[in-house]
C-alpha cells in the first residue's frame, strides 16, 4: 500500500514538472497599457481641463441649467387710444388685456472649450450650445461658436464694440449687447490691445411699408394727402447690405479696471419708388407709380467709450461700469435697434437706422445712450447690483412720416427717449449655484402724438412698465 502511494505521488510530481516546463516554453502576452484620463492646465493653471486621448488637446466641458420666471405690468398708459380731438377711446387690446406678461422658461447650455499651445500661439475652439423651452423659447440654438489661433478669431462671438454688455442685469437691455458672426484680429501690447473685426449684423432698416409692394392703392383722403406728402408719395424698400460692419476697439486692462474705446461703420441700402397721389373724388385718393426709382446707399456709424473700475476696498469683486455711446444710422450699437415698442398690443415707438426723407433718399437716425451699473459683494454668498440708463432717438425734421399727424409726426419716425432703472440680488448658498431676483423699470416718452389717419385714432406719448424675474441657475 505504501509502495502504491509512493508511485502515485511520484507520477503526479512528474506531470507537474513537465507541464511547468512546457508552460515556460510558451510566449507570454502582456496586457495593453491602460490610458487613463489625464488632467492638463494652460496659462499657469488658469485653465484646467482633460487631455483628449490620442491628442494634445486640453478640453474643458462646462455649461449650466437655468429656470426663470418673468412677469411684468402691461404698458397701459399708451394703450388707451385717443381720438384726434384728444378724448379717450377705450380699447381692450389697447389696454394690454390680450398681452401675456408672465411665464416660465428653462435653458440648458453645454460649453466646450478646447485649447492647444502651438508655435503660432494658442489654438482654441469654443462652443456654447443651448436649448430652451417654455415662455419665449422652444428650440435649440448656438449662442457662441468660434475658433482662435493667436490673435485671429472667426465664428460667432460677442461684438467687439460691446463693453458692459448687461454684465450685472438678467433682464433689460441697457446698451449695446449682441453676438455676431465675423472674423477679427487682436494685437496685444502688454496691458494694451487693439482689435479690428468684420461683423455681420442684420440690417436694421425701418420703412413705413404701408403700401407694400403694390404700385396702385386706394386710401382715405385727408387734406393735402393722408401721407403728408401733398401730391406725391415715395415707397421705400430696404435693401440687403453688401459689406459687413467694420468694428475697431482699443482696450486697456489693469488690476484697477479697464478702459475701452470702440467704433463701428454700418451700411444701409434702400430703393425708393416715386408715386403720384390722385384725388379721384368721393374722398378717395389713389397712388400710382411714376416708374422713377432712387437706389441709395448710406453709411452709419457709432462711437462708444466705457470704463470699468474695480473697487475691492468695498468688497471682493465689486465693480463700477460707466459707458456712453453716440450713433448716426446704427441704433443697435446703443441698444435700441429694432425697437417696435414697449408692449405687444400696438406699436409705440419705432427704432430704425434710417428712414426715407422727402427727397426719397435715406436720412440717418441719430441717437445716444449712457449707462451706469454697480455691483457689491456683501458676503461670499450674497451680492447685489444697481443700474440705470438713458437712450434718446432723433429722426430729424425731414423724414417721411408715413401717416397724417395731429401735432407732429407719424407713428414711424417720431422722436422718443426712454430711461431704465433696476436692481438685482444674487444668493449663492453653495458653489456654482445661484438664485437671483431682478426688477427693472422702463419709462418711454415720445415727443409728438402719432395720428393714424386710416383708423382715425392717435397714440399717446408716454408709457411705462415694470418687469420682474426670478432665476435659479446651476453652473458646471
Amino acid at each position: 500500500m505504501k509502495l502504491m502511494k509512493s508511485l502515485l505521488l511520484g507520477t503526479a510530481a512528474g506531470f507537474a514538472a513537465v507541464a511547468g516546463a512546457q508552460a515556460a516554453d510558451l510566449p507570454m502576452k502582456k496586457a495593453a497599457p491602460v490610458e487613463y484620463v489625464r488632467i492638463c492646465s494652460l496659462g499657469g493653471g488658469a485653465f484646467v481641463g482633460y487631455v483628449v486621448p490620442g491628442t494634445d488637446v486640453c478640453l474643458r466641458v462646462g455649461g449650466f441649467a437655468r429656470w426663470q420666471y418673468t412677469a411684468g405690468t402691461p404698458y397701459n398708459t399708451n394703450f388707451y387710444l385717443v381720438n384726434p380731438d384728444g378724448t379717450s377711446r377705450f380699447s381692450s387690446s389697447g389696454r394690454g388685456y390680450g398681452q401675456r406678461f408672465a411665464g416660465q422658461y428653462a435653458v440648458g447650455s453645454v460649453q466646450l472649450d478646447a485649447r492647444t499651445q502651438t508655435e503660432y500661439g494658442l489654438l482654441r475652439s469654443f462652443a456654447d450650445i443651448r436649448a430652451d423651452a417654455g415662455y419665449g423659447g422652444g428650440g435649440g440654438f448656438i449662442d457662441k461658436a468660434w475658433v482662435q489661433l493667436g490673435g485671429f478669431q472667426a465664428g460667432k462671438y460677442q461684438s467687439y464694440f460691446d463693453f458692459y454688455a448687461d454684465a450685472f442685469n438678467n433682464i433689460g437691455t441697457l446698451g449695446s449687447d449682441h453676438s455676431v458672426v465675423g472674423a477679427a484680429y487682436t494685437a496685444i501690447f502688454g496691458n494694451f490691445s487693439a482689435a479690428l473685426s468684420l461683423e455681420d449684423l442684420s440690417t436694421n432698416w425701418g420703412s413705413p411699408g404701408y403700401f407694400g409692394n403694390s404700385s396702385t392703392n386706394t386710401v382715405a383722403a385727408g387734406g393735402t394727402g393722408p401721407f403728408g406728402y401733398g401730391s406725391a408719395f415715395a415707397n421705400t424698400t430696404p435693401g440687403g447690405y453688401r459689406v459687413p460692419d467694420v468694428v475697431a476697439r482699443l482696450l486697456y486692462a489693469d488690476s484697477w479696471g479697464q478702459v475701452q474705446l470702440s467704433g463701428a461703420v454700418h451700411q444701409l441700402r434702400a430703393s425708393t419708388t416715386i408715386f403720384d397721389l390722385n384725388d379721384v373724388g368721393g374722398g378717395v385718393v389713389t397712388a400710382t407709380s411714376t416708374g422713377d426709382f432712387n437706389d441709395d446707399t448710406k453709411y452709419g456709424w457709432a462711437l462708444q467709450g466705457g470704463v470699468k473700475i474695480n473697487v475691492p476696498s468695498f468688497g471682493p469683486g465689486d465693480a463700477l461700469y460707466l459707458q456712453a455711446a453716440y450713433t448716426q444710422g446704427a441704433l443697435t450699437y446703443i441698444g435700441a435697434g429694432g425697437t417696435y415698442g414697449f408692449g405687444k398690443a400696438t406699436q409705440i415707438a419705432y427704432g430704425a437706422d434710417g428712414l426715407p426723407n422727402n427727397a426719397g433718399s435715406i436720412q440717418l437716425t441719430k441717437g445716444w445712450n449712457a449707462l451706469a451699473a454697480f455691483q457689491h459683494t456683501f458676503t461670499p454668498t450674497l451680492s447685489a447690483a444697481l443700474w440705470g440708463s438713458y437712450t434718446a432717438i432723433d429722426y430729424g425734421s425731414d423724414v417721411f412720416n408715413g401717416r397724417g399727424t395731429v401735432d407732429g409726426v407719424g407713428l414711424v419716425g417720431r422722436d422718443f427717449d426712454y430711461w431704465q432703472v433696476g436692481a438685482q440680488g444674487n444668493w449663492s448658498p453653495v458653489k456654482n449655484f445661484t438664485v437671483s431676483g431682478t426688477v427693472n423699470y422702463v419709462a418711454l416718452q415720445a415727443k409728438n402724438i402719432a395720428y393714424d389717419s386710416l383708423n382715425d385714432v392717435a397714440f399717446k406719448k408716454n408709457t411705462n412698465g415694470v418687469a420682474f424675474a426670478l432665476r435659479v441657475q446651476r453652473d458646471f
